[in-house]
């Protein structure tokens, strides 16, 4: 019970955090979802064919509730590009470029600690070019990678929403 507990209350800390307005603060979630074969066939038809994946990387911009104005996708599939890091930055970088922050003077970015998309050196590397040459109105950048099974972030809920 004790393990549950210290669970729930991790979990309550980091939606706490995720929820939270600050002044001058810019959130930005971002996130891959899982691969999706592309047509959708039965499994014993899909068993013996390749089918091709198809990619789906979102970012929300902001804290508020979900909507058209603050939820980018990309998309693509594996014929066009790989889902690594280059291509997960490139998307972040896109939408950093794309995004009005004026009115903001830290930028906060939540998103899981997969290593090979999201938790590497072509990440902050991206996002010191970003810092130094095209912004000019962020002073800090703050990343957040929540603990795992923790990280039902607001990208997740999109993918929820295309799912169902």
């Amino acid at each position: 019970m004790t393990e549950k507990k210290i669970h729930n209350l991790k979990a309550a800390v980091f939606f706490e955090i995720l929820r939270t307005k600050e002044e001058g603060t810019l959130t930005m979630s971002f996130d891959c979802q899982k691969n999706k074969a592309v047509p959708k066939m039965p499994d014993s038809s899909a068993y013996f064919s390749s089918q091709p994946n198809f990619y789906n990387f979102a970012t929300v911009v902001g804290t508020d509730k979900l909507q058209k104005q603050n939820v980018h996708c990309y998309y693509w599939n594996e014929s066009q590009l790989s889902k690594g890091s280059n291509e997960i930055t490139g998307a972040i970088y896109h939408r950093l470029y794309n995004t009005d922050i004026e009115n903001f003077s830290t930028l906060r970015l939540i998103a899981d600690g997969f290593g090979g998309q999201n938790k590497n050196n072509t990440l902050i590397t991206m996002l010191m070019k970003w810092f130094f040459s095209i912004n000019k109105h962020i002073q800090s950048v703050k990343i957040i990678f929540p603990i795992v099974g923790h990280s039902f972030i607001p990208p997740d809920r999109v993918f929820a929403q295309i799912e169902t």
